[in-house]
């Protein structure tokens, strides 16, 4: 605004200016023309200014008014009048040649004057047109350097014209008549004067402060206080001359008054100036600290560093004194030059390195800056634009996942200008509709190919909502594809209104819905079909919540317990439960509820319900959970076992026969090796009974008669061992559960396969899971399990004629409750048909020369046990059988 203000004030004092010299200019050619000897001098005895010379200053006066008014053309058609003045008196002047220029105007009247050059410019016109003339032509090039020129040409002006007006004030013409040519007219030097200032004023913007490229208070001051400082003393000596000359002051009081107010007018310039110049250091001051608090480094055009801002040191770490002097690559990476990326606008972004290791994104501009009689200046301009790029990076990031997710999720993204019809769709949007991109432009296309029920559907909620002026709606409809199918499409819409109410657009999404329409249609089917199922299967269902309410009744249920479904719906579980346990059921569902601990749902449990006449019925229940709308639901499939059990228990009693006869068919098979077993320690303890005899004859020492004792008594033991090993195996009693030791288990019934076996070449090798201790099953029936499978292993290497036989025991953790024990060989493996029919009754793998009654019986025993029996061939060659059964943690075994 305020250099808006000055330019306002330069303009009208620069045209005010050039009115004045213009005047001044025109008065004496009018004086001449009504023949007006006062409007020639204005001073009464000094020279007059001659024709031409006031044709020139109006021709002078005119152009610069035409440049003011930017007629450049003009301007300089104008200036060459004076200028063709100046150069034709100076020629003259000089060299006393060319034409008499007082002969063309009004040459009568000019020759009635006494004056020896009468009519010619003299030396004051000659210069001050050539100089204003000069002054003007540059002014009209409008550039800083002419602007410098022609503001010391109008200065000089200035100065030349004050001091001519002075010196004819004071009469210098008429004292010496030489001086006449030089001084000029006093109209003449006035109006020189204004068209000076009027050209200072109008290229105020090209002034002193221009000279040295400076726009500094000093240079302003300067460019007002030249003129003045040109001007001041003239007009003070000339005031001087004419207190003195008309006698209102002595010489000497005028001399002190001049002195006085010439001291007055330095000083008030001196403090004028350096109030500005104090002014201007202070601002500059401050835009220096402010420039300095930026990060901003000058270089030479090698690179290296003249001058390091404290925002370079608040930036990247490094001082000025160690920055100085070095390149700024070294120092922001050193020995690797950031990779960059260039910009329109002349900025380059980096990837720097500050001093303390962290990553820098910095905004760089370089300027070079030409800098008269020295070399160039590289100006680097740094802004740091790493949080700035890391929020450009996490909104990129952010709308990457937006994106992926919009697609992920099949979500079309639709804007709807509804005064138009046009459609815009989101990148995508018109594929998850199943066509083609850019085949769907406005709304008749669209709804084109929608399900006509639906668009009518959808054309009513829009009116709704335009009638409400609902913020949004939701929608559904169905679109049909180039291929003749259709799909299923929700979404919803941002509905925008104008002034009169009227929907101009709306702003939604779309989702493909179809497979999700397509699962509930199979849900709905899978639904009914399950419901059917559910009427017809044997077991009663019966649904109830976490109060224990009975909720669903099922018609199998119905003939169960003799109630029907309306009796028992809404009433607690606990009528179906035998009065002893129905406290306990409740208090069983509320425990859950609160630590959710599973103890009936996902296993089956043995229990026994009430029918609606008071029988005890045995059941076996299973319990499933579900959520269903925020409320949980216990699902209970329940199966009448009391034929199960009846056929259960006959089975029981012919199984237990089974393997009694199987147990006294091994005896049979090991007699003979059991003979011979016992023949050896028997045999043994003899002979260690005798040799003690001996020794009490011969009176020996009595260490050596116990020593023969005891390792006959040892022997015997054995031989009592074998026999008890025996016995248990082969002895008729009830199944006995409970914790056994795996390791006691395997390693006896090893050594009831191998009595009398030692003749062959067989080696057995245990590898035992140190926290496989113990198992909760029977002894003597995991044992026969044992030993029919390695009596097997030991029968399939022997026909195999393998020389060294190798049988391995293994046992391993399968999970906290189960241990699997394992038994393999280095054998023929088993036969290619034994995967298929292995479960089949009588199954053997030992040809048709056995009945299968050993394998058979081994699975049913593990299986009673709650495991299974596998078997398998080796890839290394062999056979190897595994079976489960539970195990018991040692920890476990201290609970009382």
């Amino acid at each position: 605004m305020r250099t808006q203000q000055l330019s306002h004030s330069s303009y009208a004092i620069a045209v005010l200016c050039t009115w004045l010299g213009f005047i001044l200019a025109a008065l004496p050619l009018c004086g001449w023309l009504i023949d007006s000897r006062f409007l020639a001098r204005l001073v009464v005895g000094s020279q007059p200014t001659w024709p031409l010379v006031s044709v020139g200053y109006i021709a002078l006066a005119a152009s610069l008014l035409a440049t003011i008014m930017t007629k450049q053309r003009l301007a300089i058609a104008l200036i060459s009048i004076p200028a063709l003045f100046g150069i034709a008196a100076v020629i003259k002047h000089v060299l006393n040649i060319g034409p008499h220029l007082d002969h063309f105007v009004l040459r009568e009247s000019i020759s009635q004057s006494q004056a020896p050059v009468a009519g010619a410019p003299g030396y004051h016109a000659a210069i001050t047109f050539l100089l204003l003339t000069t002054g003007v032509a540059l002014a009209n090039l409008h550039g800083h350097r002419s602007g410098r020129i022609m503001s010391i040409l109008a200065s000089l002006t200035l100065g030349f014209s004050t001091l001519s007006a002075s010196l004819i004030l004071q009469g210098a013409g008429r004292i010496d008549t030489d001086w006449g040519p030089l001084v000029g007219s006093l109209p003449a030097a006035l109006s020189s004067a204004f068209l000076s200032i009027g050209l200072l004023a109008w290229r105020a913007e090209s002034g002193w402060s221009d000279l040295i490229n400076n726009e500094g208070a000093e240079w302003r001051a300067m460019r007002l206080a030249f003129p003045v400082a040109l001007t001041a003393p003239t007009l003070i000596l000339t005031l001087r001359f004419w207190l003195i000359r008309s006698g209102t002051l002595a010489p000497l009081p005028a001399e002190f008054l001049s002195l006085g107010l010439t001291v007055l007018v330095v000083s008030g310039m001196l403090f004028w100036c350096v109030n500005m110049v104090i002014q201007e250091r202070a601002s500059v001051q401050e835009f220096r600290s402010a420039l300095d608090s930026t990060a901003v480094a000058l270089t030479d055009p090698d690179g290296r560093i003249l001058h390091w801002s404290r925002g370079c040191v608040d930036l990247y770490g490094w001082t000025a004194d160690e920055a100085i002097g070095r390149h700024k690559r070294d120092l922001v990476a050193p020995g690797v030059f950031p990779s960059a990326q260039d910009h329109t606008d002349g900025h380059t972004e980096l990837v720097e390195i500050s001093r303390d290791g962290r990553e820098l994104r910095v905004l760089q501009q370089i300027r070079r800056l030409e800098r008269r009689g020295t070399d160039a200046m590289l100006v680097m301009s740094m802004i740091d634009i790493t949080e700035r790029t890391r929020a450009q990076d996490a909104l990129r990031e952010s709308e990457a996942r937006l994106a992926m997710a919009v697609d992920a999720h099949g979500i079309g993204i639709f804007d709807w200008d509804v005064k138009s019809g046009v459609i815009d769709w989101s990148a995508g949007a018109e594929e998850r509709l199943g066509l083609e991109a850019g085949s769907l432009h406005d709304y008749d296309q669209w709804q084109a190919l929608v399900d006509p029920d639906d668009l009518a559907t959808i054309n009513n909620q829009i009116d709704d909502a335009t009638r409400t002026k609902a913020d949004r709606f939701g929608f559904k409809f169905r679109i049909n594809q180039p291929d003749g199918s259709m799909r299923s499409i929700e979404g919803s819409a941002r509905a925008f209104y104008d002034e009169a109410g009227e929907l101009i657009r709306t702003l939604g999404v779309n989702v493909d819905v179809t497979q999700r329409e397509e699962r509930e249609a199979r849900l709905q089917a899978r639904e009914a079909q399950l419901v059917s199922v559910l009427e017809t299967v044997p077991d009663a269902m019966v649904v109830i919540n976490d109060s224990g309410q009975i909720l669903s009744f099922s018609r199998t249920a119905e003939q169960l317990f003799g109630y029907s479904a309306e009796e028992v719906i809404g009433r607690n579980i606990s009528i179906l439960t035998p009065t002893e346990h129905q406290d306990k059921h409740t208090s069983y569902l509320t425990r859950y509820l609160t630590t959710g601990d599973k103890r009936v749902i996902g296993n089956n449990r043995l229990l026994t319900a009430i029918a609606a006449d008071g029988r005890e019925i045995p059941i076996e229940l299973r319990v499933g959970e579900a959520i269903a709308a925020g409320e949980r639901l216990f699902t209970g499939f329940i199966r009448d076992i009391s034929q199960r059990l009846d056929n259960e228990e006959r089975l029981n009693t012919l199984r237990s026969e089974l393997t009694h006869l199987s147990r006294l068919g091994a005896m049979g098979e090991m007699a003979a090796g059991l003979a011979h077993e016992l023949n050896q320690p028997l045999a043994a303890s003899a002979n260690f009974v005798a040799t003690a005899s001996l020794l009490l004859e011969e009176d020996a020492e009595s260490e050596q008669v116990r020593e023969m004792l005891d390792q006959a008594r040892a022997q015997v033991l054995r031989a009592g061992d074998i026999i008890r090993r025996l016995r248990d195996f082969v002895s008729r009693r009830d199944s006995e559960v409970r914790a056994e030791r795996v390791d006691d288990t395997l390693r006896d019934a090893v050594a009831l396969v191998l009595v009398g076996q030692k003749q062959l070449d067989v080696t057995v090798r245990y590898e035992l899971d140190p926290t496989a201790v113990f198992m909760f099953a029977d002894r003597v029936q995991i044992q026969q399990v044992l030993v029919n499978l390695l009596r097997n292993a030991l029968e399939a290497m022997r026909s195999a004629d393998v020389r060294h036989m190798n049988i391995m025991m293994q046992s391993n953790v399968v999970d906290p409750e189960t241990v699997e024990i394992a038994i393999s060989d280095n054998g023929p493996g088993l036969p290619a048909d034994f995967f298929q029919e292995n479960h089949a009754p009588f199954f053997s793998t030992k040809g048709e020369a056995s009945m299968g009654v050993g394998l058979s019986i081994s699975r049913r025993i593990i299986e009673a046990h709650g495991g299974e029996l596998m078997g398998e061939n080796m890839p290394e060659g062999g056979a190897r059988f595994r079976f489960t059964v539970p195990m018991i943690n040692e920890t476990e075994l201290e609970l009382p």
